[in-house]
C-alpha cells in the first residue's frame, strides 16, 4: 500500500485552515431595532398621542398565582390555568403576595 503524499517545498509554508468569522455588526442592528421600537421615527409624529403599553407579567399555565374576585374573596396559590377563563372575563384580578 502506498500512502498519499502532498508535495510541499517548505514545511513552514503549511498552515492550518482558519475558520471564517462572520462579520455581522450586531450593535448597529440592536440600535436600529431600539429606535424602531421606541417610536422615534418621523412618521409617528402626526400629533396623535399613543396609549402607553401596559406591561403585564406573562404567566405560564402551571404558574401558581393568587387572585381576588369581584366579591372580595381571595384564592391563594392556585394554578393560572384554573382561573384563566375568569381572568379573561374580568371576574378576578391577579394580586401580588
Amino acid at each position: 500500500m502506498t500512502s498519499a503524499q502532498i508535495p510541499v517545498k517548505d514545511p513552514d509554508q503549511v498552515k492550518e485552515a482558519q475558520a471564517k468569522r462572520s462579520s455581522n455588526d450586531y450593535s448597529t442592528n440592536k440600535e436600529e431595532s431600539r429606535s424602531l421600537l421606541s417610536g422615534d421615527n418621523e412618521k409617528s409624529n402626526d400629533g396623535i398621542k399613543s396609549e402607553p403599553i401596559k406591561s403585564n407579567k406573562i404567566y405560564g399555565r402551571n404558574t401558581r398565582v393568587s387572585v381576588r374576585y369581584e366579591n372580595g374573596s381571595v384564592i391563594k396559590d392556585v394554578k393560572y390555568k384554573k382561573v384563566e377563563s375568569d381572568l379573561n372575563d374580568e371576574k378576578c384580578v391577579i394580586i401580588n403576595d
